[in-house]
């Protein structure tokens, strides 16, 4: 970790000590907010497309890691049905 800190430290000190040139630009107020739009629109996307696509995601994963779908609901039913 402190090897890592120390490579983020340098790498930052020399991006910093970088002479640029001006840049002229202007941003005004309504960039935050439209980036910001952006970052939430992409998140409440994919938020909504593993929603909607979930039991397809769900099994693709379990044919990736070879369980299959009939065992695995097997054995939650099986835990927890009463025991006579």
């Amino acid at each position: 970790m402190r090897s890592f800190l120390m490579w983020f430290v340098a790498v930052a000190a020399v991006i910093i000590l970088i002479p640029t040139a001006q840049a002229y630009a202007y941003l005004d107020p309504g960039t935050g907010s439209f980036l910001l739009q952006i970052l939430v629109a992409g998140l409440l996307g994919i938020l909504f497309a593993v929603r909607v696509f979930r039991d397809r995601i769900v099994i693709f994963f379990r044919r990736l890691t070879g369980r299959s779908s009939s065992s695995s609901s097997d054995d939650t039913t099986s835990e927890n049905s009463p025991e006579s």
